[in-house]
């Protein structure tokens, strides 16, 4: 019996098929078989049966049957490991990744493990990364943990379903599979849902081992005419829960808690004339959030924030957008200093400094001589290979440099500080506000050329 089955599903994947491949037959772990489904007219067909000609794991299967859905319900069925994986034909995975996970699993004997992962894109000829966590509490990271007793694992998960193993006998033991609406997106959205809610042992691991794709214009996600899959995609699992008589009070919160995660963030990735459409076919769904005190008493207000948003609330609506365009063109001058400046120095060793460095490499200028804090407790600590050193000191030694001020609360007063120190008020720039680590990838897709 193999030990893990690789589910490949395809759909006019020339493009980037062979890197995907390649990665998948060099992994460490050589017990695999590769289950690829195509629905696609485009080469792809041709690069696989030749990857296979020379490599027996590989099976190719023509489908015409598009949904993402029944392609990786085909898979499952045909395999023929112990444990399942599936990874999207624009990414690749790690060459130990396999092999890492497998043993983690057999020794933890889990329903599920999944890693970390690096969201990464092709821009002017180099490959940029940025790492993901699946978690806030680095405490639940490298231990079995029982899923139902310790439900705030589901308040943070995304939906993805790769980057991990499926032990095969949970899968089927559950009838677990996807929603195969034909043409449809955001299939893996029921999936992952249901996996968490039956599943008992889990791991999650803080490695990343698998990279994510999020430069490829003709993914689904990108899809504007696609506004609406979301909402087919929830209506589905409430059929489901109910098929499942998964009706305790715990599973209605997290089955809510989604929704509200999923139906923003597919606000946030539509156009204007789309997002009208979709707050429209939604309307009488969020007032069902508002109906429900003991669900928004337990949000964050954040959370509360995006309920009325989704809810048309034009004041919050006009707030969010104010906001979003502000960290864009925030984000559009800071990288502007860090292209035109030859010397940088990070005033903030917090969250935004980490952001802004992390953005520094991204544009890969590497011209941040020094960071600085007036928190004496970070001195000394170092982020980006530089120690955090005192303000006044850094001053002393880096007159001429341009100085960004990393601090959101403080950045005026941090100004007034460094121009009593001698630096001219044209030499900083308070990078008042910014996006999460994570989404800077995003952002930088937006800079202008």
């Amino acid at each position: 019996m193999k030990k893990v089955t690789v589910i490949l599903p395809l759909h006019n994947s020339e493009k980037y098929i062979r890197e995907c491949i390649d990665s998948i037959i060099n992994q460490t772990l050589q017990e695999i078989e590769i289950i690829c489904i195509d629905s696609g007219s485009d080469g792809t067909s041709n690069i696989i049966n030749s990857y296979a000609e020379s490599d027996k794991r590989i099976q190719y299967l023509y489908d015409s049957n598009s949904s993402y859905g029944y392609k990786i319900n085909k898979g499952i069925a045909l395999s023929q490991g112990t444990y399942v994986a599936i990874v999207e034909s624009d990414d690749y995975i790690r060459s130990d990744m396999l092999q890492i996970l497998f043993d983690v699993a057999e020794k933890s004997q889990v329903d599920f493990i999944k890693a970390d992962y690096k969201k990464f894109i092709d821009i002017n000829g180099r490959r940029i990364e940025t790492e993901v966590k699946h978690l806030v509490n680095q405490s639940l990271y490298n231990r079995v943990i029982n899923i139902q007793e310790v439900p705030e694992i589901n308040n943070h998960t995304g939906y993805s379903i790769w980057a991990g193993l499926y032990r095969k006998e949970f899968l089927i033991s559950n009838n677990l599979y996807l929603n195969e609406t034909p043409g449809a997106s955001y299939q893996d959205t029921g999936f992952s849902l249901f996996v968490n809610l039956l599943a008992n042992k889990v791991y999650y691991i803080d490695c990343q081992l698998y990279r994510y794709r999020i430069d490829n214009s003709d993914s689904s996600v990108k899809s504007q005419n696609k506004y609406r899959c979301i909402i087919d995609e929830f209506s589905w699992i409430k059929e489901q829960m109910q098929l499942r008589n998964i009706n305790k009070e715990k599973h209605i919160y997290l089955y809510n808690n989604k929704k509200l995660m999923s139906y923003f963030w597919n606000y946030q990735r539509l156009l204007p004339e789309y997002q009208k459409k979709f707050l429209e076919e939604i309307h009488k769904e969020v007032e069902g959030f508002f109906n429900n005190a003991i669900f928004m008493k337990s949000l964050s207000p954040q959370q509360i924030d995006e309920v009325k948003i989704l809810h048309g609330d034009e004041r919050a609506i006009n707030k969010f957008k104010r906001n979003s365009l502000d960290i864009q063109n925030n984000i559009q001058q800071t990288a502007a200093i860090f292209k035109t400046k030859e010397e940088i120095v990070i005033f903030g060793a917090g969250k935004y400094g980490e952001v802004l460095i992390e953005l520094n490499h991204i544009l890969n200028q590497n011209n941040i001589v020094s960071i600085c804090d007036n928190d004496t407790s970070k001195h000394n600590f170092r982020l980006s290979n530089l120690a955090v050193k005192n303000p006044f000191e850094t001053v002393l030694e880096h007159k001429n440099a341009f100085y960004v001020i990393a601090n959101k609360r403080n950045g005026k007063e941090i100004l007034s500080q460094l121009v009593e120190y001698g630096i001219s008020h044209n030499s900083i720039y308070i990078s008042e506000k910014l996006s999460g680590k994570t989404a800077l990838l995003e952002a930088v897709l937006e800079l202008p050329e």
